[in-house]
């Protein structure tokens, strides 16, 4: 595990960061930080109209996901980007504070597509299942973007949510009983 974390490919995010635009800079500037409450605001508020239950159980689903992330974090304590390709060698965006270190897993990635996962799982809309998807993943990317990790680390962070979120959903259904209906799903 040393090994994966101190070699990190620097590829993904240096294409990322190089391909820029002052459209996309203010565009991911701002989307980011979508990860760091409107999501989860929204999904627990979702989860909670569906049911009492159900949404406290998203909030603890949300806790246990932050808890995982921060402790991967310090323990790792994985150096960033700016490290290998150099601060000097990358596309800063005004107002971005560039980390240093604390880079595996990628939080905000993680809150993403824990946030996404439960909307589009009280939601018995295929369309919102697609956008949800999308939308978790463009959160992804803008970690590569804005220079703030390596594909690894938000690759980690998505895969910890899902199975974060499975493991979840799954005791979620089982001892609640509260299974919702998508027969018709559109």
């Amino acid at each position: 595990m040393v090994s994966f974390v101190n070699t990190a490919p620097a590829g993904a995010t240096a294409f990322a960061n190089a391909h820029h635009s002052p459209t996309l800079d203010f565009f991911f500037k701002w989307y980011t930080k979508i990860a760091e409450w409107p999501v989860v605001v929204l999904a627990i508020g979702l989860a909670l109209m569906q049911h009492v239950k159900t949404g406290i159980w998203m909030g603890l689903c949300y806790g246990t996901e932050a808890i995982v992330v921060n402790l991967l974090k310090t323990t790792l304590h994985a150096p960033r980007p700016r490290i290998e390709l150099g601060i000097e060698n990358m596309h800063t965006i005004a107002g971005v504070e560039i980390h240093s270190y604390y880079s595996m897993p990628s939080g905000h990635t993680a809150a993403a597509f824990i946030g996404f996962g439960i909307i589009a799982l009280v939601s018995n809309k295929r369309w919102i299942h697609v956008v949800c998807a999308f939308a978790a993943a463009l959160v992804a990317y803008s970690r590569l973007y804005l220079g703030q990790h390596y594909l690894r680390d938000v690759m980690a962070g998505e895969i910890i949510a899902l199975l974060i979120l499975l493991v979840f959903w799954r005791l979620h259904d089982r001892f609640f009983h509260l299974k919702f209906e998508r027969k018709n799903a559109k």
